[in-house]
């Protein structure tokens, strides 16, 4: 690794971040097996706290289909004044806890830190500290940047896993193994939606050769927000979970 010269923290600071990463993976269906649902629980049990920008609820319900992305906790930094004095993040562990998510499900820190960033703030806040630290080798071979961070990689695996067939072999990329069981929710996917997505996937591929220095472009936003629509139209047909955000907040408990 090569020597760093900038203050990571005032980066920090100067860009709002709660997280900075390096690297990117993805993980095996068993390290986060149930946490989608217990998650949905608690946001079903602490409406205030559910996710409320459609990116956000996707972000969610498509966590475990997308093969549980997150940043390798090799290099991570934490605004832990964010963590520690956020009344929702101290319930959402102390109900997963309860839950036997730590003890039973073995969740690690990191995924369940990356669930609730991804659930409350936008992606940038999660910050990929690569074009201030360019040189790191750790337990992930994905580095962020060019183009790729944690929504990006999210939606990539979001769309693989809408295209592939329901009984395609393995093919499993490096980095992680693929999730062969369908769900029930994702099971009538329409055609037609599928295409949309394809098509906005190639218009992604274009403009990356066009600026592959660019973070996040416009046609690739369009690519989250087809994803998005997807999984958003399933979720209201089968009418399952309440998004609906109260007038007020409520009793608000620790």
């Amino acid at each position: 690794m090569a020597d760093v010269t900038t203050n990571l923290y005032e980066v920090m600071q100067q860009h709002h971040a709660a997280v900075g990463y390096r690297l990117l993976k993805t993980s095996k269906p068993e390290a986060c097996s149930g946490i989608q649902s217990t998650v949905r629980k608690f946001f079903e049990a602490n409406k205030q706290w559910a996710p409320k920008s459609l990116q956000r609820k996707a972000f969610l319900e498509m966590y475990e289909e997308a093969k549980c992305p997150l940043w390798s906790n090799d290099f991570e930094i934490v605004d832990l004044d964010y963590l520690r004095g956020n009344e929702a993040y101290s319930a959402y562990v102390s109900y997963l806890a309860n839950e036997g998510g730590f003890a039973k499900h073995g969740w690690g820190e990191h995924i369940v830190q990356t669930v609730f960033v991804g659930t409350q703030e936008n992606p940038e806040r999660m910050l990929c500290m690569t074009p201030w630290v360019y040189d790191f080798r750790g337990k992930s071979n994905m580095s962020c940047g060019d183009g790729m961070v944690l929504a990006n990689l999210f939606e990539n695996s979001a769309k693989e896993y809408l295209e592939k067939p329901a009984k395609k072999k393995k093919e499993a990329p490096v980095e992680a193994l693929q999730i062969e069981e369908v769900p029930h929710h994702l099971k009538d996917m329409p055609q037609d939606i599928k295409e949309v997505i394809r098509a906005e996937s190639n218009r992604t591929d274009l403009a990356k050769k066009e600026d592959p220095n660019g973070m996040v472009t416009f046609r690739t936003m369009r690519i989250v927000v087809a994803v998005i629509l997807c999984s958003l139209a399933l979720m209201f047909a089968a009418s399952k979970f309440d998004w609906s955000v109260p007038t007020s907040k409520g009793d608000i408990t620790s």
